[in-house]
């Protein structure tokens, strides 16, 4: 297998891609060996296909040191890249009117039916220099893999050629060797045999008249009617007439053998150049432009033009000696025009054939709409066309293959009216990834004749909507919610890779909407949603659709999820649980998880001060087990309560004996009253007056801590 790609028009210089392909079985492999342009990748050759399956999903990837590079994917079909090799064992046979042309399928990768391919035949003509041009016959394989080409009747010496391709993909491959068959040219023009007949004739006419003359008397072939005799004239001039008629007879009788014999030769060459195409026809069902050829043809084409639509020109194919086009994507109910094109002996022949859809004008169906829904199921509808007629009355019918049988529908859906508006199919049995399907709606009245309405075919995976998808869960790991879910169920053989899927995430009771998350080529059916975009309650549901195609299933069932969770919620678990340890009577269990949005602040606050509790608690307890109490807040000396008494009644009887306190304060505990009593005791020279009494303090340190206080 050869694979190949194109540089990116805006890839820098230093780009690099690698190609990496996943087969259905999920095995994965990067490309052995890579095909460079000026050392750049473009394009892989692999020599092992072991691994390959019918379904293979292939990436190209791209690295530089400039900028990101876009990675390019794609799901391929084994059966559709696959080239093949021409047909083996090319045999002809001929027989006096026509030349059995056999040959056998190609060896494939993997064993098809004859059915499953078409066959591509090149006759030319040995020595046919002057126009250059090929006859190109295509032949399906359900032909038997033959063909009777008409022996032409110069039995010239022919040569064939033949190459192979899918049924439903022109995607041909290369020619095999050519074959000779037929013989060398002995025959001269016909034309060239006339001219000598004629020539011939002529001369055998002068012969004939000269033996007359010479050797018989004319008057024993034609006797002379009996007159009288003519003295004056003479016998001879008499003889010199009847010779002269005579040769005017002859020569006559040459000129109607001319004459008869240049006609002949006329109609055989006029009958050379009418078309070789006859018997000109359509089957409009199954959209089929058939004929046949009266003589060999060097090259044939076959095209339609319909309204609204581009011109569609191919060569023609042919089984049991008769060419046939076929338009299945064509639609005939606004009419159309075909026509053929074929060349023979150097002229150029053009044959017309044109189609409509009678009927009055805008009384056919409208609309016409058909899907598959729960694998076996499909429905079908249509509108009542603007123009139709009150007892208007329509037929669906339908097909599932080009030449397959036609069925009408079994459960008509009708209107408030009574007209068909629609039908159901109970049951479509097995489904094939081939299977391409035909619709026809017909209608009858017996006020006029009703349109119809025909579509192009529609191949089935292109019809089916799909279940929602199904299991739907979302778990949490922490940093990200992580959402699962199950493919659907699907009524054809398809990787889940083509599936696209949509993920609509809303927050509950936020006005704003967020748009759908869109998630293409899921090969594990997971998206991780990180813990950051989630605050508070969120609802998600899901829907798919096919890649390709646009049909949407219904919404999944919702799905309810919450997230009030912070950074530090695991340390605040681990360090509960650490305490707990310790005070596990005192710590409660908290779901963290399960906090809505409005009440995080509230848990937190409280949080931090049920942990400041917590530790304070812990703390006096280790204090009160280990002394620690006094070293940290050592108690404060106070004054026993007889060296009080004792020290208020000495200012009692300082201040009787001429002692004023200062009026700014008469509290005897006050330190400045203290201090004043103090320093009048201890300094009697400077002040007058009698002594004092003797101090009963006077041996209490001055620096004691009763002072100090």
């Amino acid at each position: 297998m050869n694979c190949s790609w194109a540089k990116g028009r805006a890839a820098p210089d230093d780009v690099q891609y690698f190609l990496y392909i996943r087969s259905k079985k999920r095995i994965e492999r990067e490309c052995p060996r890579y095909l460079k342009d000026s050392g750049t990748h473009v394009g892989c050759h692999l020599q092992d296909l072991s691994g390959l399956t019918s379904y293979n999903y292939f990436l190209v990837n791209g690295t530089s040191q400039e900028t990101g590079i876009q990675f390019f994917d794609s799901v391929l079909l084994l059966k559709e890249i696959e080239q093949y090799n021409p047909p083996d064992n090319i045999t002809v046979q001929c027989n006096e009117s026509h030349c059995l042309i056999r040959w056998e399928k190609p060896r494939t990768r993997q064993p098809w039916p004859n059915r499953e391919f078409q066959y591509q035949l090149d006759i030319q003509r040995r020595r046919d220099t002057t126009s250059g041009r090929s006859q190109l016959i295509v032949v399906f394989g359900d032909s038997g893999n033959r063909y009777n080409f008409p022996k032409p009747g110069s039995k010239a010496k022919h040569t064939v050629k033949i190459r192979t391709a899918d049924a439903r993909k022109a995607h041909w491959g290369a020619w095999s060797q050519p074959v000779e068959f037929g013989s060398e040219e002995t025959g001269s023009s016909l034309v060239h045999i006339y001219v000598l007949l004629v020539l011939g004739t002529l001369v055998c006419g002068l012969t004939l008249g000269c033996l007359f003359k010479r050797f018989l008397k004319s008057h024993r072939l034609f006797p002379p009617v009996p007159q009288i005799k003519d003295k004056l004239n003479d016998n001879h001039q008499v003889d010199h007439e009847v010779q002269l008629q005579i040769c005017s007879m002859v020569v006559l009788l040459d000129f109607v053998i001319l004459l008869v014999l240049l006609n002949s030769a006329r109609s055989t060459i006029l009958g050379e150049k009418e078309s070789p195409i006859v018997n000109l026809t359509l089957d409009s069902r199954k959209k089929i432009l058939s004929w046949n050829s009266r003589r060999i043809v060097t090259q044939q084409t076959c095209a339609i033009v319909t309204p609204l639509d581009p011109d569609t020109s191919q060569e023609p194919q042919v089984r049991n000696d008769t060419y046939f086009c076929t338009f299945p994507n064509a639609v005939l109910h606004r009419g159309a025009t075909l026509t053929v094109n074929a060349t023979s002996e150097g002229q150029d022949f053009s044959h017309q054939l044109a189609f409509s859809n009678p009927g009055k004008e805008g009384s056919g169906a409208q609309d016409l709409s058909c899907i598959i829904y729960n694998v076996r199921l499909m429905n079908c509808s249509w509108t009542r066309g603007p123009a139709a007629p009150a007892d208007v009355q329509y037929q669906l019918y339908s097909w599932t293959s080009l030449h397959g049988n036609v069925s009408e529908c079994s459960h008509y859906v009708l209107d408030s009216a009574g007209t068909r508006v629609g039908c159901h199919f109970d049951e479509l049995g097995e489904g094939h990834t081939t299977d391409d399907y035909f619709f026809l709606v017909n209608g009858t009245s017996s006020d006029s004749d009703i349109q119809f309405l025909d579509s192009p075919s529609v191949n089935g995976p292109s019809l089916e909507k799909y279940n929602p998808p199904a299991n739907l869960t979302v778990q949490d790991n922490v940093s990200h919610f992580v959402i699962r879910w199950d493919a659907p169920a699907m009524r054809y053989s398809l990787s889940n890779s083509v599936l696209r899927y949509a993920l609509d995430i809303q927050k509950m009771g936020s006005f704003s909407k967020r748009e759908p998350v869109f998630l293409s080529r899921q090969y594990k059916n997971k998206y991780r949603l990180p813990r950051a975009d989630v605050t508070g309650e969120h609802t998600v549901r899901m829907r798919v659709q096919h890649v390709l195609f646009q049909i949407w299933s219904e919404w999944s069932s919702t799905h309810h999820f919450a997230s009030g969770s912070f950074p530090m919620s695991q340390f605040f678990a681990s360090a509960g649980q650490r305490i707990g340890a310790s005070a596990s009577a005192s710590v409660l269990p908290v779901n963290i998880q399960s906090v809505p949005e409005e009440n995080f602040l509230v848990v937190l606050i409280g949080l931090v001060v049920g942990a400041t509790v917590l530790f304070g608690m812990a703390l006096m307890f280790l204090c009160k087990r280990f002394s620690l109490k006094k070293k940290l807040f050592p108690p404060i000396p106070r004054v026993k309560q007889e060296l009080a008494g004792a020290f208020l009644a000495s200012l009692e009887e300082t201040a009787s004996c001429g002692g004023h306190p200062p009026s700014a304060s008469q509290d005897p505990e006050d330190i400045f009253t203290v201090e004043e009593t103090l320093s009048l005791a201890s300094a009697p020279a400077k002040m007058g007056g009698p002594a004092p009494a003797p101090n009963p303090y006077e041996n209490i340190p001055s620096a004691g801590p009763l002072l100090n206080h």
